[in-house]
């Protein structure tokens, strides 16, 4: 229920508030969540600005580095150096020399395509300008930047000036064509986005007379500058007179629009406050935004075929002058830098990595710094991990000391960040090779933090046979040669294709050629085939040609995710063009729709591998497209239906087929009733979620206080539309909410003490606010359950009288004195229907004036609100015969909260509400995946299924609010106790399986670990990046992919002390479920398989492999702690 069950009356709460006090102040807290970075993490280190004269002494240097677990080196790449010598006359030697040491050591390499000067700003350590030739490109006054002081920089090119696009995409396209076969050692590539290789304008140039910690100077006073922000004003407002009428302002012409004359003036007068000054700073950020698309865009299109990596770019951390009480943020403005929610969304929207610096430094906002580092890294890191944006982090100044890199690893590990570049080379490498002092502190805070990359390699070929029998004859490139006639590949599940993968180790190519194992050889010219890393399909050529390689399986092969998509026909013959996400795009137009079985409807079903993402976007096929304005679309694993916007507006995406295919909710949101069997749940306590509205957080006089556990925090309904997405993206197709009756009480944060019973906590939002977000997630085939409570008001009685009318009656309470803990042990049901919980005024069930009453209340709360069902609290203290006569009058569907370990008395409630959340199945669950029980505790517990009227519907669960979570109780492993989620992804993996609706409380997705109330009761800081959020939405999207494991028959098929296995059915939809839940590696036979036949293929949703069915039997080894859930 809610803090309503461990309340304690008013005198123990004076105690606890004591001991929450001393604990707060001691350090001696719950810990607050597992803070880890992201599962990809790896630590890089930027080479020197200069180039390199002594080959032999850098590659000693990296050497070093790989010695000491660095993953690659970062490197500028000078636009300067290699396109010196005229327009498209590229010269890359230097570069290809140096990918060729990196390669040698056995880093990987990170280049940076810096478009910018190098030299003249801090830590610059050479001289390397922009091009000559460039500046005859166009004019100095659309090219290059003047300040308010009429200094004119060209440190880059201005993003005012148009043919910038088309000079990027020149040099990328270069770029690409020259380093294709270097694409092993490329991870990521950067991109420049201003001076010093960061989105910024170059507000504070030393050169300019610029000296920290001064302001800076905006940078938008050329002509060309100041007609956009005339333009952009004059679009805005329509007209001079709507322009004035909104800045106060008596202009007489658009010339007398300008950016502020005086800078120091536009802080110390107010103007950044005005109308004018708020549409000036977002005008002046929004140019920078719109420079991000531009190279973004034409950094995918150059990179993304041949490289397929994540493309990242860079904002500076402009930390000082942030808390000036006169001059508040003045130098991140000058730099452009108004709204981060609004910047880091284009980094989203252009499917850019984030890099952000200063990690290493500390707060001091004292005069004259006003320097809030650790704050603004605080601050940007959180949206990025809202939104989903991947992280990358930077020191800004040499890092020195435990200190600094202490503060490194804090950053790091609270944001998840997926990754680390050390700035620089000479911090940790000496000249000669030799470490620093300061490599220690950086492999122990931030190198140790990478898991080791997987060495081995896999490469798998699919050979379209020319050779009856195919024989692979191969080596890692670069090492020992099989004997010849090498492997002989097996036939594929791909009818003419035989196949075979091969583990190079390290190595990032195999060498091959083929033959038929009697010495007849495909010779290619005596020439030998090269694969890179991955899945690759060969066709010899004809009457002895070369063959040709292409990447992936042939059509209907493959092991990994697939995303069925089904378009409702806008254009008649659709194309889907699409790459898995951060992979290699089709070639356009892509590939064509074939009509579904859905009349209206075309389809296709796409193999992403190991990817968790379709990138994807529509056209006609004579390149007419779906613009969704200019974004494309994402699909998670499983299927959706995709229905075009009318008029160009973007299109919207539901789960599931579309009505008529046989499954799913349909194509245009919420179908209703909801059929919950087929949801997985998002529980989200409200105030403890997001705010997203600051106005509301002081309502009714109960003020928010972060600082205290016990009080609200400010999370509300907007917060929740704001996150939506996010609950979305992790697969979930429905949210539970904690109640949104009115509350009188500074400590009623939770929702289940009402006050008055027909409003809306203004805490929360208004009813109408309730109303959006109910329409807004149904939008979003999202259904929302509401958690009621029946049995109780708030403590009010006798000295404060009683709940708003009409529950302000001596008549409609009971008056028999609190239940005690002798009343629970010894089951005394009269009194657990008729006493107080926890000293809460216990509504009277037998007067018909109440019942009646609360009938009318949730009618009407249901009509106002348009949720799909009710979450009933404290369903075990209202009479059974009353559950009954509320469900018919609610006429949704309901759950019932018994906590209780007995399956016979909680499953009873089933028979009045229509479920009751598992709570005996909980305990299970702790025992076996939390405690290392064995698992035939399962098997145990699921004998009592016919206690229920439908175990299906049950609520399976972890954890919740009232209890301590998982991770808090799990015993970890046994050489390392710390070590926990691999306990909570086995438990996560049996949830998302087993027969019921799997309920995930929020915070799961980021590890929080709190103990009991109100440490249980974290604030939420969403962070997609999470490998937990990622896993979540990994077992979301099996489970909604497949309907056996949403509502099909489930047979146990094996059960030990440590592995335990069950198949689910539904009208041919087969689902294999076999969990490890040991600390060490399980092999099993696992027989009498049902309605599968010798010799079919299951994949693992979880992984790549696969078995094969043999005489109704699969051989599967597990990996401590794994699941895995094998279909067809």
């Amino acid at each position: 229920m809610s803090s309503a069950r461990f309340l304690m009356k008013k005198a123990s709460m004076l105690l606890l508030s004591l001991v929450m006090l001393l604990t707060t102040v001691m350090g001696l807290g719950p810990s607050r969540t597992e803070a880890a970075v992201a599962s990809d993490f790896q630590a890089s280190v930027m080479g020197p600005l200069a180039q390199v004269t002594d080959w032999n002494a850098f590659k000693n240097q990296l050497r070093t580095l790989k010695s000491n677990g660095v993953y690659a080196i970062t490197t500028d790449v000078w636009w300067g150096l290699v396109e010196s010598a005229g327009d498209n006359q590229f010269n890359w030697s230097y570069y290809q020399t140096y990918a060729s040491a990196v390669r040698e050591a056995g880093l990987k390499w990170v280049p940076i395509l810096s478009t910018h000067k190098c030299g003249g700003n801090v830590g610059d350590d050479c001289n390397i300008p922009l091009p000559a030739w460039l500046w005859n490109k166009g004019t100095a006054d659309e090219m290059q930047f003047k300040s308010e002081t009429g200094y004119v920089n060209n440190e880059a090119v201005s993003p005012f000036w148009s043919g910038i696009g088309t000079q990027y995409s020149e040099l990328y396209a270069s770029f690409a064509s020259t380093f294709a076969g270097y694409k092993d050692i490329i991870p990521k590539i950067y991109l420049s986005g201003g001076p010093s290789g960061e989105l910024r304008y170059p507000s504070y140039y030393p050169a300019a007379g610029w000296s920290y910690p001064s302001r800076g100077k905006f940078q938008v006073y050329t002509e060309t500058a100041k007609n956009a922000f005339r333009t952009a004003m004059t679009t805005k407002y329509g007209s001079l007179s709507g322009i004035n009428s909104a800045w106060g302002t008596n202009l007489t012409s658009v010339s007398q629009i300008n950016p502020p004359t005086d800078g120091d003036g536009f802080y110390t007068n107010g103007g950044y406050n005005s109308t004018y000054g708020k549409d000036f700073l977002r005008w002046y950020q929004s140019v920078l935004e719109n420079h991000l698309g531009v190279i973004g865009t034409a950094a995918h299109q150059k990179f993304d075929s041949v490289f397929g990596v994540p493309i990242g770019a860079k904002v500076s951390g402009v930390h000082w002058q942030m808390s000036n009480p006169t001059m508040p943020h003045s130098a991140e403005q000058a730099a452009g830098y108004y709204d981060y929610n609004t910047l880091l969304q284009k980094f989203k929207d252009t499917n850019l990595d984030l890099t952000f610096t200063c990690l290493e430094m500390f707060d001091n906002a004292a005069a004259p710094n006003y320097s809030q580092p650790s704050t603004l890294v605080d601050t940007v890191s959180a949206i990025a991990n809202a939104k989903g944006v991947r992280l990358n982090g930077e020191n800004a100044l040499p890092a020195s000391g435990t200190s600094a890199f202490g503060k490194i690893q804090e950053k790091l590990t609270r944001f998840s960040y997926n990754g680390f570049t050390l700035l620089r080379l000479a911090n940790v490498v000496n000249a000669d090779g030799s470490v620093t002092g300061e490599m220690a502190n950086f492999k122990n805070y931030v190198v140790s933090l990478a898991k080791p990359v997987d060495t081995h390699n896999l490469v798998t070929i699919y050979y379209k046979k020319g050779f009856a029998t195919p024989y692979l004859h191969y080596r890692p490139a670069g090492g020992t040669w099989t004997t010849a006639p090498g492997l002989k590949m097996a036939d594929s599940e791909v009818s003419g294709y035989a196949k075979a993968t091969v583990d190079i180790g390290s190595a990032t190519q195999l060498e091959a050629a083929f033959n038929d194992g009697n010495n007849t050889w495909d010779s290619n010219a005596t020439k030998n085939y090269f694969f890179g890393v991955g899945t690759f399909t060969y066709t010899p050529g004809a009457n002895g040609a070369a063959g040709t390689i292409t990447q992936g399986p042939p059509p209907g092969g493959g092991t990994g995710n697939s995303v069925t998509v089904y378009y409702k026909k806008g254009f008649t013959t659709p194309y889907i063009h699409y790459r898995p996400a951060g992979g290699t795009w089709t070639t356009a137009p892509g590939v064509r729709m074939a009509d579904a079985e859905v009349s209206g409807y075309a389809k296709a079903t796409v193999e992403i591998g190991t990817a968790i993402q379709l990138e994807a976007a529509f056209n006609d096929g004579n390149n007419t497209w779906d613009s969704n304005a200019q974004k494309n679309y994402f699909f998670g694993t499983g299927t959706f239906t995709y229905t075009p916007g009318a008029n160009g507006a973007a299109g919207t995406i539901t789960q599931g087929a579309p009505t008529g295919s046989g499954g799913g909710d349909g194509g245009g949101g919420i179908v209703t009733p909801v059929d919950w069997s087929t949801r997985s749940i998002y529980f989200i306590m409200t105030d403890r979620f997001v705010n997203g509205d600051t106005s509301n957080d002081n309502y009714g006089g109960f003020a928010a206080n972060k600082s205290d556990p016990g009080k609200w925090h400010g999370g509300d309904f907007q917060g929740i539309i704001n996150n939506l997405d996010y609950i979305k993206n992790m697969g979930f197709n429905a949210i539970w909410i904690t109640p949104v009756t009115m509350q009188k009480s500074v400590n009623a944060y939770h929702g289940y003490h009402t006050y008055d019973f027909y409003a809306v906590d203004g805490h929360l939002g208004t009813m109408e606010k309730f109303q959006e977000l109910v329409k807004t997630a149904h939008a979003k085939n999202i259904a929302v359950m509401l958690d009621v409570v029946l049995n109780h008001t708030g403590d009010f009685q006798p000295s404060n009288g009683y709940a708003k009318a009409p529950f302000d009656k001596y008549d409609w309470y009971h008056h028999n004195g609190e239940i005690t803990s002798t009343d629970y042990n010894q089951n005394n049901q009269w009194k657990i229907e008729n006493g107080d919980v926890a000293g809460l005024d216990d509504l009277n069930h037998e007067n018909t004036a109440v019942t009646a009453e609360l009938n009318n209340w949730i009618q009407w709360l249901i009509a106002q609100s348009g949720v799909d069902g009710l979450r009933v609290d404290t369903a075990k203290h209202v009479p059974k015969s009353y559950l009954k006569s509320f469900d018919t009058a609610a006429n949704t569907f309901t759950f019932s909260e018994v906590f209780h370990g007995d399956p016979a008395y909680v499953g009873d409630y089933s028979n009045y509400l229509d479920a009751a959340l598992d709570f005996p199945m909980y305990y299970t669950i702790r025992d076996v995946f939390g405690k290392d029980g064995s698992p035939t505790l399962i098997r145990d517990r699921y004998t009592s299924d016919s206690k229920y009227r439908d175990a299906r519907l049950n609520g399976l669960f972890l954890d919740n609010h009232d209890v301590k979570r998982f991770l808090n109780e799990a015993s970890g492993n046994p050489s390392n106790t710390s070590d926990k989620w691999p306990q909570l992804k086995a438990a996560l993996g049996f949830l998302f399986t087993s027969r019921g609706i799997p309920i995930v409380y929020q915070g799961t997705e980021l590890g929080y670990s709190g103990g009991d109330d109100p440490a249980n009761r974290e604030d939420v800081v969403p962070n997609a990046n999470h490998d937990l959020y990622k896993y979540i939405a990994k077992l979301n999207g099996v489970r909604n992919s497949h309907p056996a494991l949403q509502n099909g028959t489930q047979k146990e098929k094996w059960a030990d002390s440590t592995v335990y296995g069950f198949q689910r059915s539904k009208n041919g939809d087969e689902a294999v479920v076999l969990i490890n839940n040991s600390w060490s590696s399980q092999t099993r036979t696992v027989g009498s398989l049902d309605n599968l036949t010798g010799g079919t293929t299951l994949r693992n949703q979880l992984g790549t492999d696969s078995v094969t069915v043999n005489n109704g039997s699969v051989t599967v080894t597990l990996a401590p702690k794994e699941v895995k859930i094998f279909t067809k």
